[in-house]
């Protein structure tokens, strides 16, 4: 049986149109305690402003490296690449006593002009790297 569906961006369309208030997402902070919820047409609107953004760039089929910790801002960035259509490419943080040689070659290999992160890593990133460009 073939479904109706050809990407995770026509699935959230179909769900923000036919039931836009729903609970799309809640995000448990510590695994147990709600810090943020989304419904559908929250997660739906968000994904396309980062998409917008990310379209003045003309960025289309190329990569865009995603540096957020586990939160629902890593889950909006996505979907923007995928409305976007620029490859996501996920990097994990690097750890307090790691530096930054694996994100730079990530970088390097894949050429990407555009890191999307958000304040708190970005600041976490900044500090790291200290004189680095």
């Amino acid at each position: 049986m073939k479904s109706k569906f050809s990407s995770l961006i026509d699935i959230l369309h179909f769900h923000a149109s036919g039931q836009p208030n729903k609970t799309a997402y809640v995000f448990l902070e510590d695994g147990e305690n709600e810090s943020v919820r989304y419904t559908y047409g929250e997660l739906d609107r968000s994904a396309r402003a980062v998409a917008a953004r990310l379209q003045e760039y003309s960025l289309a089929g190329q990569p865009v490296i995603l540096l957020y910790p586990s939160t629902l801002e890593f889950l909006i960035a996505f979907l923007g690449c995928l409305y976007a259509k620029v490859v996501a490419v996920p990097v994990q943080l690097p750890g307090p006593n790691k530096d930054l040689d694996k994100i730079e070659a990530i970088i390097k290999n894949t050429g990407t002009q555009l890191v999307l992160s958000d304040t708190k890593a970005l600041a976490s990133l900044r500090k790291k790297a200290g004189s680095a460009p």
